[in-house]
Formats: C-alpha cells, sequence, structure tokens
C-alpha cells in the first residue's frame, strides 16, 4: 500500500538545513583542510541525515510509517556528538587521547541506542509510548521516552560540552583574527542542541515538533555565511596547521606587544616548553634562558645569524617583521634551524682534514726514509696536530717477549725521559699490553687510579689516563703506540681510532725498515747459496757431494750432528750414506721406512720440514728415541729438511744443535734452499753412478762385462806382480747352450744365465770378481788364491750348476759347466798368455766330455 505524504512548511527550512549541512560537508573535504576536517564533514554528514528523515517522519501521514523514520533518523542523532568531540579536539590541537581505542569507545552507546530503537516494539527502552499530538492533526507525534533514552542524552550532552569545552580553550588561546573562526564554530554548534534541549523540556508551544533539525538551519546559514564571507577554513589554524607546524625549523610568532600567540612544536623541542605553557606569556621571559635569541630580538630589523644555543646545541635564527595589509607591523616572526648536526659535520670534516694532512705528512716521511727513528719522530709529530696527550711513546716487541721503548716525546716536563727508556718487561706482565693483543684493537683506560689492571710504576704516578695501540704488521705484533694523560679522562673513542691509524703507518716503517734489512741479508744469502751451489755441484761422486755439503751448512749455523739419508725405494728402507758428529763419521745402519721411519721416515713420508726446539721437552710432537743419535751426545735443537726432485723426496738433510731452539726462520729458510740445490747434486751423483755401472756391467746378468772384467784383470796382474801374491783365473763355459735356445726358447736361456750369474755369485769371496766373457762364456778372478784352492772353487762352481734348475715350459732345465784353471807364474806372466792357458784348458775339458774342471800345466 502507498504511504501518503503531506510536508507541512516548516519541513521546507529543515530540508534546505540539510543540504546546506551537506554543501558544507563538501567544501570543508574539498579544500582538504587539516586532520579534523574529516570529524567536521561526518558531523555535517550526520546532522543532515537526522534533518533529512525528521522531513519524512513530519510529512508522513500513518503512524507506522513516522515510527520508521523516526527510527532510520537515530545513526545521525547518536553519531554527531561524537564526530563534533573528535573535530573540537583536533582543531584546538588537545587530540593526543585520540587513539583507535578511545574512538570505538565514543561509539559504543551510540550503536546500542540504534540497535534499541529498532527493536523499541519488543522492549519500550527507548520510546515507552508513541501518539499523535492532539493539535498536530497527526502531523507530529509525542514520544514517551523510555530510561535509556535518558542515557543516549546524558552521553550527546556530555560529549557536547566536551567539545565547547575544547573550543572555547581554543577562543583563549588563538589570537584575535582566529577568535572569530571559533565563535562561529562554537554558535552553530551550540543553536541545534538548544532547540534539542527546548524539545525535551516540553518547553516548545507546538506540541510534539522536535526543533532539533529545524535549529540546524541556523547552523547552516552561520557557517556558510562565514565561509563565504569571512573565510573559514581558509585561514589560522588551517593556514598554522599546513604551514606553520610543517616549517622545518621552529617557528614562534609574537603579537605587536611581544606576546607569544603560537608556537610549533620543533620551536617547543628546541626551547624545552610546552606550547600550552608559553603561548600568551612574554617571548623575553620565556626565552630568559636563552639571552642570545632575546638579544636579537632587541633590533628593529630583520635579524638572521648562527648562535651557540648551550654546550651541545647550535641553531640558525631569523627574526622577521609581520605587516598587515595597511603595512602596520603586527607582530614578528622567529624561526628557529637546528644546524646541530651541520655544526658537527663541519667540525667532523674539519678534523678529518687536519687528520689527513697529518697521516699524509707521515706517509712523506715513511716514504723518504729508511732511519726508523727519523720516522718514529715524524710520526709523533704529526699525532700531535690530532690526537691530545701529555707523553707519548712507540714500544717494540723483541722475539722473546721483551718490551723496549724506542722513541718518546712528551717525558721530559715530568723528568720521566730516562726512567722511560730504561723500562723493560715482557708483553705478559703488563695486562693492559696482554688485552691489547688479544683483542688486537686499541684500549683506553679513564682512570689509572680506579683501573684494576694498571701497574703503577715509581716515576710514573703522574699518568692518569692512558691509550695504547697494537702495531701489527700481516697479523704479527710488532709493538705498541702509547699515549698518556696527566689528567683522568683524557682520551675518547675518536682518539682511538686516530692512534690506530698512526700504528698502522709505525708498522708500515717498522716493515720497510725490515724489508730493507731483509734485502741485505738476503743478498748477502744469495751469494752464501751461490758459493754453496758452487761447491756442492762442482763433482759427481756421491761422497764428495756430501762431504761439501756437510762443509757448506757449517758455514752459516751451528751444527754438532749432520746427517744426510737416502730413500730406496726398491727396498723400502732408509740408508745414511754421511752421519757426522763434530767432525767424526759414524756408522748407522739402515732402517725400514714401515718398521722403524722415526722422524727421518716421518719427513720423508709427509714431504714437509721439521723443526723441534728442544727434542727433550716432553710436550715435543716426537719422542726423543725417533731422531738420530750418537752415544754421549744429548741434542735439542732437531732440523730435518726433505730433498725433493720432481715432487719426489728421495732423503733428508738434517741438522741438530745441543743448544734450544738454536736455528731462525732464516736459517730454516735457507736449509731449505741448499736442500733444493743439494736434491739435484745427489740425484746427479746418483744418476752418473748408474751410467757409470750401467757402461762396466753385462745388463742381462749384471755381472762386470768382457772390456770391464779384462781391465780389472790387468790391474790384479800388476798388483799381484808388484806383491808377488797368487793370482789365478777361472774360464767357464755352459755346455750344449745352443741345445737350451733352440729347445726351450731364448727367454729361457736368458733366464739360465741370469740364474747361473746369482748362483755362482753366492760361492764367491768379496775379493774375487765375475764377469761374463761372451755369450755363454764366464770368467772369474781370483787374486791372492793359487792353482790348487782356484781348481776347488771351480769344482764347486761346477758341481752348484748341474744340480741347478730353471723352470721351463717343459719342466725344469739343467745345465752343466766345462771350466779351465790356469795360475799367473813366471812363464805365464801377462793377460793374454793367462786367457790362452785358461782357455786351452777350458777346450780340453769339452774334450773330455764336458761337465768338468780341467787345471792348465
Amino acid at each position: 500500500m502507498k504511504t501518503a505524504y503531506q510536508f507541512p512548511p516548516e519541513t521546507i527550512i529543515m530540508f534546505a538545513a540539510a543540504i546546506i549541512s551537506i554543501l558544507l560537508a563538501i567544501v570543508v573535504l574539498w579544500k582538504r583542510v587539516s586532520t579534523w576536517g574529516l570529524p567536521f564533514a561526518l558531523a555535517m554528514l550526520a546532522a543532515a541525515e537526522w534533518q533529512f528523515f525528521s522531513v519524512l517522519e513530519i510529512g508522513a501521514l500513518d503512524l507506522q510509517t513516522k515510527i520508521l523514520w523516526s527510527k532510520v533518523q537515530y545513526p545521525g542523532i547518536t553519531t554527531v556528538t561524537p564526530f563534533l568531540l573528535i573535530f573540537a579536539s583536533e582543531y584546538s590541537r588537545r587530540n593526543k587521547w585520540l587513539k583507535p581505542r578511545n574512538i570505538a569507545l565514543l561509539f559504543v552507546i551510540p550503536a546500542i541506542a540504534i540497535i534499541l530503537v529498532a527493536t523499541n516494539e519488543l522492549h519500550g527502552l527507548i520510546w515507552s509510548d508513541i501518539v499523535p499530538a492532539a493539535e498536530s492533526v497527526g502531523q507530529y507525534l509525542i514520544y514517551s521516552h523510555g530510561p535509556l533514552f535518558w542515557l543516549v542524552i546524558i552521553h550527546s550532552y556530555v560529549l557536547l560540552v566536551a567539545a565547547t569545552f575544547l573550543l572555547m580553550r581554543a577562543f583563549l588561546s588563538f589570537s584575535k583574527s582566529q577568535r572569530r573562526q571559533v565563535i562561529v564554530l562554537i554558535v552553530g554548534t551550540m543553536v541545534p542542541w538548544i532547540g534539542n534541549f527546548i524539545y525535551i523540556s516540553d518547553l516548545f508551544p507546538i506540541e510534539g515538533l522536535d526543533i532539533t533539525p529545524l535549529s540546524f538551519t541556523v547552523t547552516g546559514v552561520v557557517l556558510a555565511f562565514s565561509i563565504f564571507r569571512n573565510q573559514l577554513f581558509t585561514i589560522m589554524p588551517i593556514a598554522r596547521d599546513l604551514i606553520i607546524e610543517n616549517l622545518p625549523g621552529g617557528t614562534i610568532v609574537l603579537d605587536e606587544r611581544g606576546n607569544i600567540v603560537d608556537i610549533n612544536q620543533r620551536a617547543c623541542k628546541l626551547i624545552n616548553v610546552s606550547e600550552r605553557s608559553v603561548v600568551g606569556k612574554q617571548a623575553v621571559q620565556v626565552l630568559s634562558d636563552y639571552p642570545k635569541i632575546v638579544k636579537r630580538l632587541d633590533s628593529i630589523a630583520n635579524v638572521k645569524s648562527e648562535i651557540r644555543l648551550d654546550k651541545s646545541r647550535y641553531v640558525d635564527i631569523r627574526v622577521s617583521q609581520i605587516f598587515n595589509r595597511r603595512n602596520d607591523q603586527i607582530g614578528r616572526l622567529i624561526i628557529l634551524r637546528d644546524i646541530t648536526e651541520r655544526k658537527r659535520l663541519e667540525n667532523i670534516e674539519h678534523e678529518q682534514r687536519i687528520f689527513a694532512e697529518a697521516l699524509s705528512d707521515t706517509a712523506a716521511a715513511i716514504n723518504s726514509s729508511l732511519d726508523v727513528d727519523e720516522v718514529f719522530g715524524d710520526i709523533l709529530e704529526n699525532l700531535e696536530r690530532v690526537v691530545p696527550h701529555d707523553a707519548a711513546n712507540i714500544a717494540l716487541v723483541g722475539k722473546d717477549g721483551i718490551v723496549s721503548f724506542v722513541h718518546t716525546h712528551g717525558y721530559e716536563k715530568f723528568g720521566a725521559e730516562d726512567l722511560i727508556k730504561r723500562l723493560h718487561f715482557n708483553v705478559k706482565d703488563f695486562p693492559d699490553f696482554v688485552r691489547i693483543t688479544v683483542d688486537g684493537k686499541p684500549a683506553i683506560i679513564h682512570d689509572t687510579n680506579t683501573d684494576l689492571n694498571w701497574i703503577p710504576y715509581k716515576g710514573m704516578e703522574w699518568i692518569r689516563s692512558y691509550l695504547g695501540a697494537p702495531i701489527k704488521a700481516k697479523g704479527k705484533l710488532l709493538g705498541f703506540f702509547n699515549l698518556e694523560g696527566s689528567t683522568p679522562n683524557f682520551f675518547i673513542e675518536e682518539h682511538a681510532e686516530r692512534l690506530q691509524a698512526f700504528a698502522d703507518q709505525a708498522a708500515i716503517a717498522i716493515e720497510n725498515a725490515q724489508l730493507f734489512n731483509e734485502q741485505a741479508q738476503l743478498a748477502d744469502q744469495m751469494a752464501t747459496l751461490y758459493e754453496i751451489g758452487l761447491a756442492i755441484t762442482s763433482g759427481l761422486d756421491l761422497d764428495q757431494v756430501l762431504k761439501k755439503l756437510n762443509e757448506q751448512c757449517k758455514r752459516f749455523a751451528k751444527v754438532d750432528l749432520f746427517y744426510l739419508a737416502l730413500s730406496n725405494e726398491k727396498n723400502k728402507t732408509i740408508e745414511f750414506p754421511l752421519v757426522e758428529l763434530k767432525g767424526k763419521q759414524y756408522p748407522i745402519d739402515k732402517r725400514s721406512i714401515k718398521k722403524n721411519p722415526g722422524v727421518t721416515g716421518y719427513v720423508i713420508t709427509k714431504g714437509k720440514t721439521v723443526h723441534i726446539a728442544d727434542i727433550l721437552d716432553p710436550e715435543s710432537e716426537f719422542p726423543a728415541e725417533q731422531f738420530i743419535s750418537i752415544s754421549g751426545y744429548i741434542g735439542h735443537t732437531y732440523l730435518g729438511v726433505p730433498l725433493i726432485i720432481s715432487g719426489k723426496v728421495i732423503g733428508v738433510l738434517s741438522i741438530q744443535s745441543s743448544a734450544v731452539n738454536a736455528y731462525t726462520d732464516e736459517q730454516i729458510r735457507l736449509l731449505e734452499t741448499i736442500a733444493a740445490q743439494a736434491s739435484i747434486a745427489i740425484e746427479n751423483a746418483r744418476l752418473y753412478a748408474r751410467m757409470e755401472d750401467m757402461a762396466i756391467t753385462d745388463t742381462l746378468t749384471g755381472l762386470y762385462n768382457r772390456r770391464y772384467i779384462l781391465q780389472i784383470a790387468e790391474m790384479e796382474i800388476a798388483r799381484s806382480l808388484r806383491y808377488s801374491k797368487d793370482f789365478s783365473m777361472i774360464m767357464m763355459d755352459i755346455d750344449h747352450f745352443k741345445l737350451v735356445n733352440d729347445t726351450y726358447g731364448h727367454i729361457v736361456g736368458d733366464r739360465v744365465l741370469k740364474a747361473l750369474a746369482l748362483n755362482c755369485s753366492k760361492l764367491l769371496r768379496d775379493i774375487d770378481i765375475f764377469g761374463r766373457y761372451g755369450g755363454e762364456e764366464f770368467i772369474v778372478l781370483l787374486p791372492e788364491t793359487d792353482v790348487h784352492m782356484a781348481q776347488n772353487v771351480a769344482e764347486r762352481l761346477c758341481e752348484t750348476i748341474e744340480e741347478m734348475r730353471v723352470k721351463g715350459r717343459r719342466g725344469g732345465v739343467s745345465i752343466t759347466l766345462s771350466l779351465g784353471v790356469a795360475e799367473l807364474k813366471e812363464t805365464r806372466s801377462d793377460l793374454d798368455s793367462l786367457l790362452d792357458a785358461a782357455d786351452k784348458a777350458l777346450y780340453k775339458a769339452k774334450q773330455q766330455g764336458r761337465n768338468r774342471v780341467v787345471v792348465s800345466e
């Protein structure tokens, strides 16, 4: 069923007020005013909603429709005051309490009221009864209010009072031009609620007519007039929020009498005041703690200068006159800009420039001189430009850990110059040096009297502050850079950073000097190595090479025990061709590299140098019994260097001393260099020996070849004749050896020759000489042996070879020998006659049936 409406004349005014309220909201939002613009616009929209549905309620002709529109009004009725309070808080700048939680609490009662209104028929807590007004011809309703209606009213009035209070405070704190805006706002917001109070109190003559929405017409007209006539929302405090609060510096606004009418938060922070405590007061009174600012207020002209506000802060101050449109002075504007950080950076830049110049001068001094003492003097002089101190010194640490003060400055005024130079102690005995060493960074003692680790020295009691930095190069501690002050708290962290930079410069100076000395030592070492190289490579005899190597090692180090060990890969043994103790050689048995390697075997296996400062130290890496030792000799320092050639360890070069820690790092490196040369010389000697051996031996049997055996025979015959000694020769030939080769093949034939050579060698003496004469013929030279003894030897050889079996394809291969024996005598006194006699005896043995011995007549 369609609802009928009849609108009386007053509803036109109410509808116009709703439109004005909506327009006000749009204007405020469009102008994008400060943070309070949104709550003001929402309050106007809530009022518009209230007015619009109030018009529909009055115009509706049936009761239920009126009640419906009355209910729809409640979202606007209940939320307009919370929005007004939020607006007033933002506008008056009392907005710290506007947290999300507090804002939500403002709308709890409005939310409850809306729900209760919607369900009023069930409980009657808002309206206990609703009847048409008697004289309104059904256009107005009389509401009998329930108990919770008054709770809603109280909530609204409390919020309204709070909003009004905040606006009144703003009125009192703002300037005259601002106060007009506040009055407009107060009047605009109060009129509707006065009308609401008249309606609730039944004071209005027309029964049932709620004039509250009608009163909003007054609000709309007043605010609209102010917007278009007085530029409401376009001047302060909108300008204040958009400009003054957002200025980069602190801003203070004074009126013509010198009173503070406005101040932003930055200014409050700079002069340590609150806005509430200074607005309305004389600037001279408020700024009494800052006389430099007050002094600049005395000038009638504009002022611009930089001042020191207090001990740690600087500001840029600008004082400008404020004029109105008639060019009358109406106040002054003070802008304070905090330039502390800029000043700090300027000071830092200035100090850094001086610091850089000092470092540059120090670097120039280092590069221009190798005199460490001179450079240290320049470093201390430049340091004084950037790090204040009463006295300074550079202390170096020796290899034994003893600290020596090599360069000092400033101690003479305390009468301590000689004392500091005579002072020596171990790093471990000074806790602060230990701390600097361990931490690897500077250390500050602000007060030596309260520092538990500080060690006071007699004559040094004046030292109350200390700053020390390590002098390090490539991770190695070289010394310390020390500064002292005669008062506590003399040094700061920045001083520590700068001192470390100079300590690093000192390290470079020390390194340069050490490098120069090392280069000089290197030149000497190179000369020594050249001489050593010439000595040990001048011959190819292994014994001579080892002897010269021993002599050269004694040139650069204290050597008590020298030995050289060679690795025999074939037998997996270590051989000691030379072991010498204080000029006397000692034989050392060869040992298994697996079963009894000792330290020597370790060096060979690992291929790296072993240096033991004290063999007898219980904490030594190797037990004492693993070292080469000679009875009656007690060694302490051991140095073993591998002999390496083509990546292969061929032996060990070792020196030992009875002193503890007898060898320096330089001596160790030098021995390693010598070992590299020695490896080549030793390998060349061994190679030469092998080549020489190959020239005199038969490659198949390993026996002496024909050429060499005949040379030896010549020498042995000459020796026997010279000393009238007996000498005999055996010539032997394998019987039917061609048949062995033809039957079993040459591989088996070669195997037979090798077996013969091996078995015969076992029967001969060390002084006997056995060689292959050619093919299957062999010669045995028997020095100091008569013909009878030679015949016995030949018989044993014949029997042994007859019993010998050599593995062939068809089973064991056996052979026999035919042997001829001849003796040196007056009628047979040269090699040719001796060979001829032995050969004839061999021929007879062949003729007599082979496998026998025949002695020459």
